[in-house]
């Protein structure tokens, strides 16, 4: 072959592959795909006669005995409404109250008084300094005590729970009487100062037999 036909043999192919070059450069990539506009109104066609509504396609017109709604895609923003009243901050030991439940076991008449812990079980003693727990290093309030004994006291006979703080007895008290083996108190409640000895007083009127009592109470 001659050098002038290489040359412009060549020259072609160098051609061919600039306009190919630019050919693919000028197509989209097809795995980077546009982003579809958001309808700004929505378009609709109303029979005239019924009323009877329907879409109406991309750029069609509606059609004779017809006529042409339009909606906002997207209404205007509303007035923007008051501002709300500000949280109550929660006191004592949290928003929804620590739970102290008791197991005083083996109280008998011949204590009257006896003692046991206001968590876990203890056997009920007649030397309350054995019973006492601290309470938290924050205030709460006591409430919703309930009670239930292992034995009805028995006809005329009365078992009494009460919360008692360093010392001294709280209003926070129920009494099972009779043939009933558990009470409640919703009523009452007692105000626990930070890092309060506690402890659990059970007292009782008349020959009761030997009975343990399930405990709890809510703090708040």
């Amino acid at each position: 072959m001659k050098p002038q036909s290489r040359r412009r043999e060549l020259s072609v192919t160098l051609g061919l592959i600039a306009l190919l070059s630019m050919i693919a450069l000028s197509a989209p990539s097809a795995a980077v795909k546009p982003k579809k506009k958001r309808p700004t109104a929505i378009k609709a066609c109303a029979d005239k006669a019924t009323g009877r509504i329907r879409l109406s396609r991309k750029g069609r017109r509606c059609r004779k005995g017809e006529r042409a709604l339009t909606w906002n895609a997207r209404g205007p923003r509303g007035p923007r409404g008051p501002k709300g009243a500000p949280g109550k901050p929660e006191s004592g030991v949290g928003a929804s109250g620590s739970i102290f439940t008791a197991r005083a076991g083996n109280y008998v008449a011949a204590m009257n008084p006896g003692y046991a812990s206001v968590t876990g079980p203890t056997v009920v003693t007649a030397t309350e300094s054995l019973a006492q727990t601290l309470a938290p290093t924050v205030p709460f309030v006591a409430a919703n005590l309930s009670a239930r004994s292992t034995a009805a006291p028995g006809a005329g006979n009365t078992v009494t729970v009460t919360l008692r703080d360093e010392g001294a007895n709280t209003p926070l008290s129920c009494t099972i009487v009779g043939a009933s083996t558990s009470c409640t108190n919703t009523d009452a409640s007692a105000a626990v100062p930070a890092s309060s000895a506690l402890s659990l007083a059970v007292t009782s009127t008349g020959n009761v037999p030997t009975l343990s009592l399930l405990v709890g109470f809510q703090g708040r």
